[in-house]
């Protein structure tokens, strides 16, 4: 028997990209801030893994740009994209 209200399991994966776009989307990691999946992984105390998967992941949502020798860069948005975001 199911219970009524609905239980999701987060992955590793999906817990790390959502700490991470509470981080953009706040304003702690800065437009232009680079990092590495190495930096990312020590910060949170976890495998490169699911680390590299939650960037491509916020990669494809657009918060972040990938640069394959440098590692990420959150994305810093412009007045276009700002007024493409509300029409």
């Amino acid at each position: 028997m199911r219970a009524s209200g609905a239980v999701t399991r987060s992955t590793l994966r999906q817990q790390i990209a959502d700490a991470l776009r509470d981080e953009v989307l706040a304003g702690r990691l800065q437009p232009g801030r680079e990092f590495t999946v190495k930096q990312i992984a020590e910060q949170y105390g976890v495998s490169a893994t699911p680390v590299r998967e939650a960037l491509f992941d916020l990669s494809a949502q657009g918060l972040l740009e990938s640069d394959q020798h440098r590692g990420f860069r959150v994305y810093q948005f412009t007045v276009a994209d700002y007024r493409a975001m509300v029409e």
